[in-house]
This record gives structure tokens, sequence and C-alpha cells, in this order.
């Protein structure tokens, strides 16, 4: 069933992507909300895309370096 679900690039099971969000809005104090959330699996490898909506004034470089950073 693992096979099946990376051959179909599923969402890795381990990640709990209500979580997640929640704890990138907790914790990004720029980030004011998190959604379209969508996490799978590319091989191994896991793959995410998400929106975050951001609280001005803000450095959209220092942002993505605090989320990468998180993640």
């Amino acid at each position: 069933q693992e096979s099946m679900n990376e051959l179909l690039e599923g969402a890795p099971r381990a990640v709990d992507v209500d979580q997640l969000r929640r704890r990138l809005v907790r914790e990004i104090p720029e980030a004011r909300d998190v959604h379209h959330v969508h996490l799978w699996l590319v091989g191994e490898k896991p793959v995410m895309t998400l929106h975050v909506q951001v609280i001005p004034p803000h450095d959209h470089d220092a942002l993505m370096a605090s989320i990468h950073d998180y993640l």
C-alpha cells in the first residue's frame, strides 16, 4: 500500500497538514493565514505548495527564508 501511495504521488502519511498550517501561523509572526496547502511525494521526497497571507509591511525574502527554515 505504501508503494501504491508513492506511485500515485500521495501525501506523506506522517505529516498532518492542518497541524502544519496552524503551527506556521503561530510560529511565523508575519503570517496571518496559511491556506491551499498541498503536500505530495515525488519518489521519497516530500513536495509542498502553500499560500501565505502576510501582515504588512513585510520583507518577502526574509519571510520566505523564515518559512523555508521552519519547514
